[in-house]
């Protein structure tokens, strides 16, 4: 579990069609630990073995139908992030990054992992 600021953790995620020239959807499962101090922004980049984005997705997690800081504490919500991956690409070395920012501002939350600080990004590997 992936913990953002002291106010959201990243309880869990799964790929679907992650290929080249798919449209591949990312499924994050977000958790608020106490109430959001802002609506935040998530992003989803898929970047390649050199660093460079190849495809991203950002947005406001579950849109207008429920923001942020209305989530109740504790509960897990699934959130879905499309990537359309160019046909050409390759995928060898490539990962995936996560983050929440503040869309007025740019500033992205502080992540700890196992309680380490790791950045202000989750990276997964690809499976």
């Amino acid at each position: 579990e992936a913990v953002f600021g002291d106010q959201l953790a990243l309880a869990g995620y799964q790929t679907i069609d992650l290929r080249p020239g798919a449209h591949a959807h990312v499924l994050l499962w977000w958790r608020a630990l106490r109430r959001p101090e802002r609506n935040y922004s998530a992003f989803v980049h898929l970047v390649g073995r050199d660093g460079a984005i190849i495809t991203q997705f950002d947005h406001l997690p579950l849109r207008d139908f429920c923001p942020m800081q209305a989530w109740p504490v504790g509960v897990d919500h699934r959130d879905d992030y499309l990537l359309k991956i160019p046909a050409d690409v390759d995928l060898a070395g490539a990962r995936l990054a996560i983050g929440i920012y503040d869309r007025s501002t740019g500033a992205r939350l502080p992540v700890r992992v196992g309680g380490q600080a790791v950045g202000d990004v989750v990276w997964v590997p690809l499976e």
